[in-house]
């Protein structure tokens, strides 16, 4: 037995998502500027528009030799898949729009949408991976609460849904700084 003490590997925060295409990102970055002056008053954190992104599998706290397993995995279930699209709506309270903890843009689920995220879960739960196999509700977070509030979003301005490509996945790094969390995006699976 060693004196040394066993050293833990470091532990990172993990999930899968999908990226928004740049023209979605700035027109949704666009709608989020215009509710910031209306609700300035507010006690919201704001999400940078460069974390967009829909959650698919949040899977936690893991280490860097998860990375590759979770790779194989990303590229395995998407082999077969063809690119599709999704439809980003309206921003609204999220979970419950009367006294909201985030604001999100709605992503309405498509079956393409619904199959991409049943297959990456079970896949994951299969390889013994820990994840909440829960009601997939995608969503784009834009702001958080600090505390739920009662509040009315202004009126839309007619702005018509955005179509979104699906064509890549994302496995993403979660780190939380002062500023709040930074994504980086560290393996990329791409569907036919």
């Amino acid at each position: 037995m060693s004196d040394y003490p066993k050293v833990e590997p470091a532990r990172i925060r993990l999930f899968i998502g999908l990226p928004l295409a740049e023209s979605v990102r700035n027109r949704l970055n666009k709608a989020v500027l215009d509710l910031k002056k209306d609700m300035k008053d507010l006690d919201i954190r704001w999400v940078p528009w460069r974390n967009y992104h829909i959650t698919l599998v949040f899977l936690g706290s893991l280490t860097a030799g998860d990375i590759p397993i979770i790779e194989t995995i990303m590229a395995e279930t998407v082999r077969d898949m063809p690119a599709f699209k999704v439809e980003i709506k309206n921003i609204r309270g999220f979970p419950n729009p009367n006294k909201p903890k985030l604001l999100v843009a709605e992503v309405s689920v498509n079956e393409s949408l619904r199959d991409l995220q049943k297959r990456l879960t079970a896949t994951l739960i299969r390889a013994a991976y820990e994840v909440e196999d829960h009601k997939f509700r995608p969503h784009i977070t834009v702001a958080r609460l600090k505390k739920p509030v009662k509040f009315t979003l202004p009126p839309e301005q007619g702005q018509s849904p955005l179509n979104n490509p699906v064509d890549l996945i994302h496995l993403y790094q979660s780190d939380t700084q002062p500023g709040g969390a930074v994504y980086t995006i560290l393996r990329t699976s791409a569907l036919n």
